[in-house]
């Protein structure tokens, strides 16, 4: 009976699970809250001091932003998890062997300038293709060309903290700090540029 007793008494103690599914989407309900009312914005900072275990999921605001990039470059579910699974591979060999927080940060910011590189470029072809004003060409090739520069940049700043992040016994070259090119010289990204279609 004691030994009973200690198993129900330290089942009665435990935390239940945080389903993260369902905290995810309940902080993102009570940011649209604050988004459309801003009296609210008080409340969502207490919610978040007040629970902050919560914290992690708030990387999942940040997938839902991906996510709505890739519905707006790809047609079609096959090329879409085609995307993805390739997206992830990617993403995998940019991560050094032990990538700090701030890495994985990076990491990210990448994969995101590049999904927007690539809708950029495909809105200017579209535009090329005829049907709309110079104003809107001259437009598509402006933001085409700031998010590039964005790409860019996030390209350095990781390169830069993967080269600090080396041992100093090993050489400091952007070349070693992220390996970006493949066999042909060419970037991991680019081959799947063939899976977007301009809705």
């Amino acid at each position: 009976m004691g030994k009973l007793a200690k198993i129900t008494d330290k089942k009665a103690n435990q935390t239940p699970e945080t389903d993260p599914e369902r905290e995810c989407i309940k902080l993102q309900a009570l940011a649209q809250l604050a988004n459309r009312n801003p009296e609210r914005i008080p409340k969502l900072r207490d919610y978040l001091r007040d629970h902050p275990e919560l914290h992690r999921y708030i990387t999942c605001l940040a997938g839902a932003v991906k996510e709505g990039v890739l519905e707006k470059m790809v047609t079609g579910a096959g090329s879409r998890i085609l995307l993805e699974a390739h997206l992830q591979e990617v993403q995998q060999k940019l991560y050094s062997p032990n990538p700090s927080a701030v890495e994985r940060l990076l990491v990210e910011a990448v994969m995101m300038c590049w999904l927007r590189v690539q809708y950029a470029e495909l809105r200017r072809t579209q535009a090329m293709s005829g049907g709309v004003s110079f104003r809107e060409i001259e437009l598509a090739e402006k933001v085409l060309t700031q998010s590039y520069s964005r790409y860019t940049r996030a390209l350095s700043h990781l390169a830069k903290v993967q080269r600090l992040s080396l041992p100093k016994s090993l050489p400091k070259t952007e070349s070693e700090a992220v390996d970006l090119g493949s066999a042909g010289g060419t970037s991991p990204l680019q081959s799947s540029s063939h899976l977007f279609k301009v809705q």
